[in-house]
């Protein structure tokens, strides 16, 4: 929060729990982020957006699992309401330990967007959009000596139908234990759109630093 010449208020959140077994994982996970300025008596929301998903992996042998995947998410300020994405696949686990794990998983999506007004995109005007996609992604966590966590996920969606449109996920962090149960996060977050609405920029980029609260297992 700042204030003077130019107030601005910026909020920050983000969440990630999971759940294994021999037998199957769940995987929740979201964030969100706010500002809003004034400048010149002037209120603006400058920022407003919101992604959650959630994932269900389903051991088929030690290595390889099946998954199915439903992310959610919306961003106002550039009008779209809601964009749906649900996803199958299969994965494999390079690396499985506690200290250290990497999976690649690959498959098939369906993106649906909405907006609250009429967007241009591709030449095409309209409310609603949509695209079928193949899709591949990475997630990889690491513990260094003394608790340190490194952690990176990242999805690539590529159109094959409707207005063949590439998205790109990608989030990268780490944190630092400062107690038991609280960490010192810097987080990094893009969002790349190959086709977006007419007047809108493709890359969205943020990096953000806080304090991360631990809950449940190591």
């Amino acid at each position: 929060m700042s204030a003077g010449n130019a107030n601005q208020l910026s909020l920050a959140l983000n969440g990630n729990a999971v759940r294994a077994t021999l037998l199957d994982k769940n995987t929740l996970g979201g964030s969100a982020l706010y500002t809003r300025s004034r400048l010149g008596g002037v209120d603006k929301t400058t920022v407003s957006r919101w992604a959650v998903f959630g994932q269900h992996d389903r051991n088929l042998t030690p290595r390889v699992f099946a998954h199915v995947k439903l992310g959610l998410e919306a961003d106002p300020v550039v009008n779209l309401v809601l964009r749906r994405v649900p996803a199958v696949g299969l994965g494999y686990k390079f690396v499985d330990t506690p200290q250290t794990s990497l999976n690649v998983f690959w498959g098939a999506a369906y993106s649906m967007d909405r907006y609250d007004v009429p967007q241009t995109i591709a030449g095409v005007s309209g409310l609603r959009f949509s695209r079928g996609s193949v899709y591949v992604g990475s997630e990889a966590s690491h513990t260094l000596a003394g608790g340190t966590q490194l952690r990176q996920r990242l999805e690539v969606y590529s159109g094959v139908t409707g207005d063949r449109a590439v998205l790109v996920r990608l989030m990268a962090g780490v944190a630092v234990p400062l107690t038991r149960t609280l960490n010192l996060t810097v987080r990094l977050t893009d969002s790349y759109n190959s086709r977006p609405p007419a007047g809108s920029r493709r890359n969205d980029l943020g990096v953000f630093t806080g304090v991360q609260l631990r809950f449940g297992g190591s």
